[in-house]
């Protein structure tokens, strides 16, 4: 818990650093697919992980806040399924490259598995074209065994709207 409020803290101290003038120029709410592969000392436990998520994202200048929750199911392997409901908040940053959306982002948040609650990250890079979103990443599981609850994350969103 303590690792999880250190993480808010330091997402709103992020926030409370962008310029007073910057206003916010957009909220829209999006659907993702996502494609959770196991590595480590995670896959000898765990298949492939599906599932589905719905967010928003605040646009704040150069930077943009993001909320995200969704179901992904783990498929079995070796005669063992797992599910996961992650919960995260975060900001991405969104790279001054002409003609091309590309962002990096940082997530934290609570990830609610079948016995346990436990304290994530997903740390990666994508890209927007139009109403498309691709992002491919490093999802933490729990971060008190970083080493031992690592994936990597794919994921497709689409922009359901936007509001002004």
């Amino acid at each position: 818990m303590k690792k999880f409020v250190s993480f808010v803290s330091a997402l709103v101290l992020c926030v409370m650093m962008v310029p007073q003038q910057a206003k916010a120029i957009g909220v829209s709410f999006n659907a993702q697919g996502v494609v959770n592969q196991p590595v480590g000392t995670l896959a000898d436990g765990a298949g492939l992980g599906v599932g589905a998520m719905l967010g928003a994202k605040v646009d704040v200048a150069i930077m943009v806040a993001t909320l995200r929750a969704g179901y992904v199911h783990n498929l079995e392997k070796n005669g063992v399924s797992s599910s996961n409901i992650p919960i995260l908040a975060g900001l991405r940053y969104q790279l001054a490259i002409p003609g091309v959306g590309v962002f990096l982002g940082l997530e934290g948040g609570l990830n609610k598995g079948e016995h346990d609650s436990t304290v994530g990250m997903n740390a990666y890079i994508g890209g927007e074209i139009g109403p498309l979103e691709l992002t491919v990443g490093l999802n933490v599981l729990d971060i008190d065994h970083f080493g031992d609850s690592q994936a990597l994350m794919f994921t497709v969103g689409y922009d359901l709207f936007s509001l002004p």
